[in-house]
């Protein structure tokens, strides 16, 4: 086993990696018609490796399918894939992007090359895919409903049953989705007590996501309930976590997009810039709502997805997108989505041009299976 180590990392070469894009792309032209459109069977993976003895770290593009991974570099030597335990433990892959063939293809044929993509796609793709969108179903299966939801202090810590249990839920999550620790979640839990008759929307005081140490997070605070109230009683409380955390990832996705797919320390103060020079969150006022940087930072983004989210699940896709229509009916948007109150509580901001702006991003991200 040490020998075959040995030897598939010195396949994997710097000066090949230009033919990885290539030879993925011909590998999904050869897919089956299983394969095809089955992640699960069949995955064109975009990202970076780094050897584990050199630290010598490329862009790279491989395939997985069937426990075992095909490469460019070696395909000759290794018809037969390589296991993906052995690859992954001499390269811990950072994962930018995974297709399907049929992703691929469409993929390849739409920018005229077979790769990378990951700057090339619409803000609307990365955020509608299964690796996202599977949250919600997670969630719903979660034990966190029924744990104590009552804060209190575990040794220096003010936390909860429940917070613990959403936290390892959502690593798991993350770990099986992502690659092992690229992004944690931390749950806190709010000092002030919530009543649940406040309902679902409730259930979350704020959120946040950011990059450091080379890793992503997602930070969220969750309420403190001590009545003897468990958060399922709180009206389907898994639907509201599922819309605050995707608003985050497409943070994440935004700053993916901004350092052209590799993050770090560095490029996140870059990111962050503008946002904190103009007060953030806090200092922002009104404006919060609607910053929406070129190329960076978008809270208007952000929101848009989350009145979405929010309006799909309360009306159905269909009828979300009409309402969201030419003419928006605003009461009904205002009934069936907190983010929308939200921002009208801040002013009478739908005077304002990106507030038919944000409405516009609202109805494409309706269109999503989100």
């Amino acid at each position: 086993m040490k020998l075959l180590r040995e030897y598939i990392r010195g396949l994997l070469i710097e000066t090949a990696i230009g033919q990885c894009y290539p030879h993925a792309v011909k590998m999904a032209k050869g897919s089956s018609q299983e394969e095809f459109s089955d992640l699960t069977r069949f995955k064109v993976v975009h990202g970076r490796v780094t050897d584990k003895y050199s630290g010598e770290s490329v862009l790279h593009a491989w395939v997985e399918k069937g426990g075992m991974v095909f490469d460019w570099q070696t395909h000759s030597t290794k018809p037969d894939g390589i296991p993906k335990d052995i690859y992954y433990d001499m390269y811990s892959p950072e994962i930018h992007n995974e297709y399907t063939a049929e992703e691929t293809m469409v993929n390849c044929l739409k920018s005229g090359q077979a790769g990378p993509w990951v700057l090339r796609e619409t803000r609307l793709k990365q955020i509608s895919k299964p690796k996202f969108t599977d949250l919600r179903q997670h969630l719903a299966g979660s034990s966190f409903l029924d744990a104590d939801p009552a804060g209190d202090l575990d040794e220096d810590t003010w936390s909860s049953e429940a917070a613990v249990v959403l936290r390892d839920d959502l690593n798991d999550y993350f770990d099986s989705k992502f690659e092992p620790g690229y992004l944690t979640a931390v749950v806190k839990v709010d000092m002030g007590w919530t009543d649940p008759k406040a309902g679902k929307d409730s259930i979350l005081k704020n959120a946040t996501y950011y990059f450091k140490g080379g890793l992503h997070f997602v930070e969220i605070m969750l309420a403190d309930i001590d009545d003897g109230t468990v958060i399922r009683d709180m009206g389907r409380p898994e639907q509201k976590v599922y819309e605050v955390i995707l608003h985050e990832l497409l943070h994440m996705q935004q700053f993916l997009r901004f350092s052209k797919g590799e993050p770090t320390d560095k490029k996140w103060k870059l990111f962050m810039k503008e946002y904190q020079r103009r007060g953030g969150a806090s200092g922002m006022g009104s404006d919060y709502f609607f910053f929406d940087e070129p190329g960076g930072a978008s809270e208007l983004e952000t929101f848009s997805l989350q009145i979405a989210t929010e309006l799909v699940d309360a009306l159905g896709q269909k009828a979300a997108i009409s309402t969201l229509g030419h003419q928006p009916d605003y009461d009904t948007i205002r009934k069936n989505s907190a983010s929308f109150r939200g921002i009208e509580s801040a002013g009478n901001l739908t005077s304002r041009p990106e507030f038919k702006e944000l409405i516009k991003r609202a109805k494409q991200y309706a269109r999503l299976p989100i």
